[in-house]
């Protein structure tokens, strides 16, 4: 026979949920025990008890956070070393950069800005000569990946 469908409800009352909690939490390290036994492994669990919910959150959100910044950092070390001008000349290029790839954007979405590779080609390296002049050899500038 089978059994009816249980409802599942929010325990309203604080220490019924606690008891609750207790119940389930040991229901579940007994079945990882069986389970760590019969297959001979070792299982880990981590276990949230009703109250800290909120605080799991937050931990979530700081070492999201974390991992954006080091995932993409904002600034790198190697750009230190430069000086402002040459930092200005970067900027350009980049903007230079962001700029052509917006209107090869926008050509590629049917728009109705015309766009030949020649003229992207000589918005970009008009910029690329100006920027080589920072430095005292190509091979800096491409080392600091702007190229």
């Amino acid at each position: 026979m089978v059994r009816a469908k249980l409802r599942m409800e929010l325990i309203s009352n604080r220490k019924a949920l606690f008891k609750t909690f207790e119940k389930r939490k040991k229901g579940q390290e007994k079945a990882t025990h069986e389970l760590s036994t019969l297959y001979e492994v070792d299982i880990g669990m981590i276990i949230y008890g009703p109250d800290q919910t909120e605080k799991f959150k937050e931990e979530m959100q700081k070492l999201s956070k974390r991992m954006r910044g080091a995932k993409y950092p904002t600034w790198d070390e190697k750009y230190n070393c430069l000086l402002y001008d040459q930092l200005k000349e970067i900027v350009t290029v980049l903007m230079a950069k962001i700029g052509a790839v917006k209107v090869r954007i926008n050509s590629m979405k049917g728009s109705r800005i015309p766009v030949s590779e020649s003229s992207l080609d000589e918005s970009v390296g008009s910029r690329k000569c100006s920027f080589h002049a920072g430095f005292s050899s190509t091979s800096t500038a491409a080392a600091f990946g702007v190229l």
